[in-house]
């Protein structure tokens, strides 16, 4: 597991959801969570899986995820902290849900081109014959 000391910059509240902002050596980061009992200036550490890191080149638009899915955006729902981003490829419909923030610096679109990145050790089997 990664760990990485950082400091809390921002809260954002929405009922029970929480949206909390860090500075860290390594870049701003940000975390979604239920019930949060963080502060401002807080020092925290935090922790990721390996797994959920993925890898991207400079300069090429190449990214590790094996699941890269191109889709035409239908609709967009946004709130105070996530956004549902619905989108179809091939009569298929498939839901993000992302951050607000990541969906306004995205400056996405309904009806515009967009790429749905899924990384495969976050793929499950739901059933089978």
């Amino acid at each position: 597991m990664n760990r990485i000391l950082a400091k809390v910059v921002k809260i954002q509240e929405n009922g029970a959801l929480h949206k909390v902002n860090f500075s860290s050596q390594i870049g701003n980061l940000s975390l979604v969570s239920l019930d949060l009992n963080l502060k401002i200036d807080q020092e925290v550490t935090l922790g990721f899986k390996s797994s959920a890191v993925a890898i991207g080149r400079l300069n090429d638009d190449m990214l590790s995820y094996s699941n890269q899915i191109k889709v035409k955006i239908r609709s967009i729902e946004k709130g105070q902290i996530l956004t549902k981003v619905v989108a179809s490829v091939n009569q298929e419909f498939i839901t993000s849900i992302i951050t607000t923030d990541s969906a306004n610096r995205l400056n996405l679109k309904v009806e515009e081109n967009a790429v749905f990145l899924i990384k495969a050790t976050d793929v499950f089997v739901v059933s089978y014959d």
